[in-house]
């Protein structure tokens, strides 16, 4: 059982919200039902607002911060312009990259050839074993939560410029 305020993360696809797996959301209220039912209201990126949906509790589950605020944040900012870490499955389980982006991931198709022979890196990637903020190692960072990154891996995929 969840408490109201307490921090979550959707572990299952709800066909009436349309949020990915992985996306975080605090309860706002417990509905005494049977099955027991919350109010959560989901947060996408900068912390805005994506919507207060009623879930059932098997599709939540408790989301515990990262190492850092700054591994938090590296991570939320996946898919857009500047720097950000994505995860990945492999068969070692999960492993972590550090991803700068030139261009916003749903602009690249918008992307003109140049009219000059210019070199434009669209995105690059560098695997990391280690927090870049604090120094934490990524894989115990993972053992405390291993089903949401193994959620957020899979979320991750299509930002993914390194295919093993």
């Amino acid at each position: 059982m969840f408490n109201e305020y307490q921090l979550v993360y959707l572990k299952n696809r709800v066909a009436s919200i349309p949020l990915p797996l992985s996306a975080k959301g605090t309860i706002l209220l417990v509905h005494p039902t049977n099955p027991l039912a919350y109010e959560v209201e989901f947060v996408g990126e900068f912390g805005k607002s994506e919507g207060t949906y009623t879930v059932q509790e098997n599709d939540l589950a408790e989301y515990k911060e990262p190492c850092c605020v700054g591994l938090q944040n590296l991570i939320d900012n996946v898919g857009q312009r500047g720097i950000s870490i994505i995860t990945r499955k492999t068969c070692d389980g999960t492993k972590f990259s550090l991803q700068s982006r030139g261009v916003k991931f749903g602009d690249e198709s918008k992307m003109q050839p140049p009219s000059v022979d210019v070199m434009l890196n669209l995105s690059c990637s560098i695997g990391i074993r280690f927090c870049p903020f604090c120094g934490e190692e990524l894989q115990k960072v993972v053992k405390r939560t291993p089903k949401y990154f193994e959620i957020l891996a899979e979320f991750h995929e299509k930002f993914n410029d390194v295919h093993l």
